[in-house]
């Protein structure tokens, strides 16, 4: 799987919901177009804060992905899905940044999702 990093204008042919984050807030988002064998099959939306990185991955099938990443420890803090990418990058933004008051602190690292390494 490859990835390219686009402007909102390249994006939104591939996900007309793109304009919804508009709306949202798009300070900050880049957008990268995911294709394999040069297919299109969706566009991923990120922005990086201070510790973390936000993910929002929008599929041309299936649901919406929201992911929140910390630096620290490498691992997922808060995952979301819906239909709509405005809908799921709100509740993202609405999550507290680590370190803040209700912020997610059960980090699932990367490394347990590996397939290689000992298996007891």
């Amino acid at each position: 799987m490859s990835h390219t990093v686009v402007s909102l204008v390249d994006a939104a042919p591939h996900c007309p919901e793109l304009r919804e984050l508009l709306a949202v807030r798009q300070d900050g988002w880049r957008f990268h177009l995911l294709s394999q064998d040069d297919v299109v099959f969706g566009v991923a939306v990120s922005r990086g804060e201070a510790g973390h990185t936000d993910v929002v991955f929008a599929f041309a099938q299936g649901p919406v992905l929201g992911l929140r990443v910390v630096s620290v420890e490498d691992g997922i803090v808060w995952m979301a899905h819906g239909e709509s990418l405005a809908e799921v990058a709100r509740e993202l933004i609405a999550v507290p940044a680590p370190g803040r008051c209700g912020a997610p602190d059960l980090i699932l690292p990367v490394s347990a999702l590996s397939a290689t390494g000992d298996v007891a």
